[in-house]
């Protein structure tokens, strides 16, 4: 686990525990096997496509 100012960072720790923490306290929690990219809006490389322009 790594806190951060923006983000507590956690492995091997599921969604809706992931999501307990963080609704509970306020503080966003990832995981680091999905990382959070610059300019996604937090999308990690599962999810929906990326639109072409």
């Amino acid at each position: 686990m790594e806190v951060t100012e923006r983000a507590i960072m956690v492995e091997g720790l599921d969604e809706p525990p992931r999501y307990f923490l963080q609704h509970t306290h306020g503080y966003q929690v990832h995981a680091r096997e999905h990382p959070h990219h610059y300019r996604r809006h937090g999308r990690a490389d599962i999810g929906w496509p990326a639109a072409t322009a």
